[in-house]
């Protein structure tokens, strides 16, 4: 008297009842753009965005004061260098010649002269 196993009962049931498988929704495939449907949309906002800034800064006159043809009032005439972190610089202001020192400490005024005719 022998009793059949476990496993081979079981594995007899599973061929006998025909195990389906799991049904799954399949999404249909989305049609490939040539240009991509996000990055149009990104570069049509970036346009609008740097238009309405470049309108606003005609409209508003906020264009740097050199490009606007107006006269510089600070000129750097010599920089020379003392080192990695020193400079040293001879600065045009205000009819003034300055010289300066300019460290990773600060800006320290060395001397200060007319301007040579």
């Amino acid at each position: 008297m022998t009793q059949p196993s476990v496993s081979a009962a079981s594995a007899s049931a599973g061929a006998s009842i025909g195990v389906a498988p799991i049904p799954f929704k399949q999404e249909a495939p989305l049609a490939a753009s040539p240009l991509g449907g996000g990055a149009v949309l990104v570069l049509l906002v970036s346009l609008l965005v740097i238009g309405v800034v470049l309108y606003l800064r005609r409209r508003l006159n906020l264009a740097p004061a050199a490009a606007a043809g107006a006269p510089r009032l600070l000129r750097v005439l010599e920089r020379q260098p003392l080192g990695p972190r020193a400079v040293l610089l001879v600065v045009e202001f205000d009819g003034e010649r300055l010289l300066l020192a300019h460290t990773e400490h600060g800006v320290t005024r060395l001397a200060q002269g007319k301007e040579a005719p």
